[in-house]
């Protein structure tokens, strides 16, 4: 591009002085004509308005084919840029495209961990007889779990809900976010596309969660 833009530059300064020098000429020959440095015979009035004519149709010529190479260059550079900015397009496709590709193993790693992390809750109640605590976590694993691509731990999860909910001897208390939380919970649970899988058990898990909340 630099290099286009140097010869371009070049043949402007050429031009240009090509026309100077032209003009000079015609105006030298005005002045040794008028001052009869050249007699008159030698150069007439016929003669000099010729010799202009000839020097103005070599600058018009000169003129001319500058503007036909400016309209090539023009062209070609349209080209250029039309071809560079296909390339932009394609790659900002491919960058559109992968950064969705990211974003999606991110929602899943996220989702995957927060499942994890719901297991080890649970089992960390269970252990220490929380049995209320344990349930609200199964059901905040299973909630992680069905927006996942696949379905993770679910038969595991209803078998610590079933024991965990056998072992609540007390009312459950829940705090209002508790509830604010697990009615989103029912919301993903059932608005998944995997939730016809397990709908029975849990309708009857989380009815008979219910049953026993204060």
């Amino acid at each position: 591009m630099n290099e286009h833009k140097l010869n371009r530059n070049n043949i402007s300064t050429w031009a240009l002085m090509l026309s100077i020098v032209a003009i000079l000429l015609c105006l030298l020959v005005l002045m040794l004509w008028i001052f009869e440095v050249i007699p008159h015979s030698v150069i007439t009035s016929e003669t000099f308005i010729g010799a202009c004519v000839t020097l103005l149709s070599i600058i018009v010529t000169i003129a001319v084919g500058w503007q036909i190479f400016n309209i090539v260059e023009v062209k070609s550079t349209i080209r250029d840029f039309r071809q560079k900015q296909a390339e932009v397009d394609k790659l900002q496709n491919q960058l559109q495209k992968e950064i969705s590709r990211i974003g999606g193993d991110s929602e899943y790693d996220m989702h995957h961990s927060m499942h994890l992390h719901a297991i080890t809750l649970a089992l960390h109640c269970e252990i220490k007889k929380r049995h209320d605590e344990a349930c609200y976590h199964c059901f905040e694993a299973l909630a992680e779990s069905v927006q996942m691509r696949e379905l993770m731990n679910v038969d595991n999860i209803f078998e610590m809900i079933q024991v965990n909910m056998g072992a609540v001897v007390t009312p459950i208390n829940l705090s209002v976010l508790d509830k604010r939380d697990l009615k989103e919970m029912e919301r993903i649970i059932r608005d998944s596309k995997h939730y016809y899988l397990f709908a029975d058990k849990f309708e009857k898990a989380i009815a008979e969660f219910y049953k026993k909340t204060a």
